[in-house]
């Protein structure tokens, strides 16, 4: 009778640490994609999944319907860049996101495309989006961020560029000048300095500005 019981609960701890597995599979799933090229049975990195749950604010409440992208938001996941998928662009606009921008972004360095306007973020861009360094896209008018704009955009690979429509104050940093491909800027309706840098002639591939 001992062995049986023993044997029981034996198999009650397998079960139980199977569970715990499949609960960790799913909180590192690409549910968050909604575009996947590649591999969608390959799992989503640790650091993406991370910043996408800081951002939606959902922990690892991955069935809550405040994780779920609605269709004018997108998160796209690259599956061929390594043994996890990556994210690549993240689009999610008047979700009413409130509070600083997530650090946990930074970490995120496959990423080509930011798109979070619309919003109510507040303070500053973190220091930790300095590792951005793939960056193209960055969109984060209308939002309440504050603070003078960081000189760590210019090392970014940026072509479009909208800070419009905040808080930033202080000059327009020199350093925006190696972003010799940018096609498009837009740093209006900020309390910026009024004069324009002659940095601007460096961005032969501008069409807005």
């Amino acid at each position: 009778m001992e062995m049986v019981k023993l044997l029981v609960f034996v198999l009650l701890l397998f079960s139980l640490n199977c569970q715990l597995t499949m609960g960790e599979e799913v909180t590192e799933s690409t549910t968050f994609c909604t575009t996947i090229s590649g591999d969608r049975h390959k799992p989503l990195g640790t650091e993406d999944n991370a910043a996408i749950n800081e951002l939606l604010g959902c922990s690892k409440m991955i069935s809550s319907e405040k994780c779920a992208p609605n269709p004018t938001n997108s998160i796209t996941c690259d599956c061929n860049l390594e043994k996890v998928c990556r994210v690549t662009e993240i689009r999610f606009s008047y979700r009413s996101f409130e509070g600083e921008l997530p650090k946990a972004i930074g970490k995120l360095k496959n990423l080509t495309k930011l798109v979070l306007y619309g919003n109510k973020f507040l303070g500053k861009i973190s220091g930790s989006y300095a590792n951005l360094t793939n960056l193209k896209h960055l969109d984060l008018k209308d939002n309440s961020l504050e603070g003078p704009i960081p000189h760590f955009l210019g090392d970014m690979k940026l072509e479009f560029l909208d800070l419009s429509d905040n808080l930033f104050s202080g000059s327009i940093p020199l350093h925006l000048g190696s972003l010799v491909n940018l096609t498009s800027l837009d740093l209006s309706n900020n309390l910026l300095s009024a004069k324009i840098p002659s940095v601007v002639e460096n961005f032969k591939s501008l069409v807005t500005l």
